[in-house]
């Protein structure tokens, strides 16, 4: 089978929805699929090699998701033309103007892979942040504009870009979920995600399925200290204000601290937090990553917009952590059965800082335990062979 992937990134660059992209070619090439990738990455290499992966780079510099739509014609009348002409398949994970134009010029099969609430959400988060609420993606423009400009506000953009996002995202944006209805297929990484997309587009129900996400190879880190850590940088969405309320009414009471990542806005003020044993961090990687989990005996996942399927808790579980989360979006789904996750409302202080405490009075060789127990149930329940079976069962389905 040729596979051709389209995706606006590709691993390293991006997120979780990136990393998925990654290791899904990863595992289909390896189970002998051959596999070619175009990206619009910023690296200012046109061709090369990813772990045996053949990467076409079609842009310098990284576009938005509207400035994509002029580059797509001559993308596919251009010099990779030859790449949709030589694929069985085209599996996209991003790009979704481009559906019917391939549909129309190729004839050739298109299954569509959504890591996130985007296109049924514009801003691809499902909250309201104009209302402080979960969204119903029921929403028009004047709704989806106030929570835009809200969005664009948390992320500090200058006025000009707040204005453009706005009306960009709160017009077109909205019909971005009309492409899908162009796939072959549509594939979402939890059943949460599948029908919170489905609301919008219930037409295309009878070509939706849930494949979830595969796991990195992620090795045990023994606990060596007793503080918790927190990946999800100083955003709202992530919960990180919710965190830090719940952190003020226990850091007094026990000698661990809290690892922040992903907070270079605030290491300027670093010896402030440090009062409150807080222990900021920029991007973490490799050794830095790893020394940090070594100091932690659990992971906070304090979320109070849904995810559809969060990395950073199946990557706790791999570590052997005890997880505190969010009981919204495909996280309980994800956790199901996992001994050693304890789920609190999003959005709660209260809750999020009772179970703190008692995370923080358990036994280490509790510690130890169920964080060993998430590690054993995260690797039966999503198992690669099994989830890759699936994925290449699927591109043959849509093949026939």
């Amino acid at each position: 089978m040729n596979l051709l992937i389209i995706s606006e990134a590709f691993f390293p660059e991006g997120s979780g929805g990136e990393l998925t992209t990654y290791l899904h070619a990863k595992l289909l090439h390896n189970n002998g699929v051959n596999i070619r990738v175009i990206t619009a990455s910023s690296s200012s290499i046109s061709k090369s090699k990813i772990d045996g992966l053949t990467i076409y780079n079609v842009i310098r510099r990284k576009p938005t998701k509207y400035s994509i739509v002029n580059k797509i014609l001559p993308l596919l009348k251009g010099s990779l033309r030859h790449l949709f002409e030589w694929a069985d398949v085209i599996y996209m994970t991003g790009w979704f103007p481009a559906i019917p134009f391939i549909k129309h010029m190729f004839k050739k099969p298109v299954v569509v892979h959504l890591h996130s609430s985007f296109p049924a959400c514009p801003i691809g988060a499902s909250y309201n942040l104009a209302k402080d609420s979960l969204c119903t993606l029921n929403s028009v423009f004047p709704k989806c504009a106030k929570c835009i400009v809200s969005y664009e506000r948390f992320k500090e953009t200058n006025t000009l870009e707040t204005i453009i996002s706005s009306l960009l995202n709160s017009t077109i944006g909205l019909a971005y979920i009309n492409f899908l209805k162009h796939a072959d297929a549509a594939v979402f990484v939890s059943r949460y995600q599948k029908n919170l997309v489905l609301r919008r587009l219930p037409t295309i129900a009878d070509r939706s399925f849930v494949i979830y996400n595969p796991l990195p190879k992620l090795p045990h880190v023994p606990v060596r200290g007793d503080d918790l850590g927190y990946f999800g940088g100083i955003s709202y969405l992530k919960g990180f204000h919710t965190l830090i309320r719940a952190w003020f009414e226990v850091h007094s009471k026990h000698d661990s601290k809290l690892h922040i990542a992903l907070a270079k806005k605030l290491l300027e003020h670093k010896a402030t937090f440090e009062k409150m044993k807080i222990i900021l961090h920029d991007k973490l990687s490799g050794h830095a990553y790893d020394e940090v989990y070594k100091n932690i005996r659990a992971v906070l996942v304090p979320s109070v917009a849904p995810e559809a399927l969060p990395y950073v808790v199946s990557e706790a579980c791999l570590r052997g952590r005890v997880i505190i989360a969010s009981r919204i979006g495909g996280i309980p789904e994800q956790v199901k059965g996992l001994e050693g996750v304890r789920l609190v409302e999003s959005g709660n202080v209260d809750e999020l800082s009772e179970m703190i405490e008692e995370v923080l009075s358990m036994d280490w060789e509790e510690v130890v335990e169920l964080g060993m127990r998430n590690r054993r149930g995260i690797l039966r329940k999503f198992d690669n062979i099994r989830i890759i079976n699936k994925l290449i069962r699927l591109f043959e389905k849509v093949m026939d």
